[in-house]
């Protein structure tokens, strides 16, 4: 959400305007990178005793907007407190993000009028709705990079490739080798390929409909013949991510579960995820 210059048909603390005297607006970002996830630290200083006390009675807040458009990631942060922190799982993030800070309505107001007023408002009052900003900080923005592992949320484990033969199969795998090998028609890796390159956000869409369905047939294969893929390397990075969730992959271990739902612990629950995703694509439409 990049923060442009707009009239509002009521005053608004912002440093790129006059709307107010002898009043200001700022607020420090502290943004601190850990492993999975990201601490976002906010310290607002607002020069306005009428705001102020709107915030004190509850009717404004602080908030921070924080948007990833690569990731399609959305969302708002709110407090009546000057200081607060909040944390964000750093698989929402990814390439250049942007918080904004402001101070919001919270509830209804009417007849506002405020002693900092400019004097071309002087003796006008104005009625607020909810959501409407009553004043504008600064605008941060960072970088957040990430691998190609990190990028899928599984291990490494898989290579896709082009297939030459014309049977109109859309999707074969292959385990025998370090990787498990997806093997996507002509025409369906041509889409595959188009699509990866546009944003991060279709990447884990792809993911879901491709890898997702490759981990229930291998794992199915595995209930059949577990010792035959043993020595395979993407099969040692299986069982390490199982044993990081207390379980030994084995055969009593893949007796004992349903394949689908050890697939989507390997992936982190991504139809959830995936749902969201076309969610807020379907509302970036809307509101284009």
């Amino acid at each position: 959400m990049d923060i442009i210059n707009k009239l509002y048909p009521y005053p608004v603390l912002w440093e790129n305007n006059d709307d107010y005297i002898k009043s200001s607006f700022d607020c420090d970002i502290d943004i601190n990178k850990n492993f999975d996830v990201i601490t976002i630290n906010a310290k607002f200083k607002l020069k306005n005793k009428q705001i102020n006390k709107l915030i004190e009675d509850g009717k404004a807040e602080y908030v921070i907007h924080i948007e990833s458009s690569s990731t399609l990631y959305r969302e708002i942060k709110c407090s009546n407190q000057k200081e607060f922190s909040f944390d964000i799982l750093s698989e929402h993030l990814w390439g250049a993000v942007s918080l904004s800070s402001f101070i919001v309505v919270k509830e209804k107001i009417i007849d506002y009028y405020n002693c900092d007023f400019n004097l071309d408002y002087e003796g006008t009052a104005f009625n607020l709705d909810i959501g409407n900003i009553l004043a504008i900080g600064p605008q941060y923005k960072f970088d957040v990079e990430k691998n190609a592992e990190e990028l899928a949320n599984i291990p490494s484990i898989f290579t896709i490739y082009r297939r030459e033969d014309d049977d109109n199969i859309d999707l074969k795998v292959d385990m025998l080798s370090d990787k498990i090998k997806i093997g996507l028609s002509r025409d369906v890796y041509e889409n595959y390929n188009h699509i990866a390159k546009l944003q991060v956000a279709m990447l884990n869409m792809l993911n879901t409909a491709i890898l997702l369905p490759t981990l229930v047939y291998v794992l199915e294969q595995l209930k059949d013949d577990i010792s035959a893929y043993e020595e395979c390397r993407w099969f040692q990075a299986m069982k390490r991510f199982f044993k990081n969730e207390n379980m030994n992959l084995d055969e009593d271990m893949i007796e004992s579960n349903m394949s689908i739902v050890l697939a989507q612990k390997i992936m982190h629950m991504p139809i959830a995820k995936t749902l969201i995703l076309i969610k807020d694509i379907d509302k970036n439409i809307e509101e284009e």
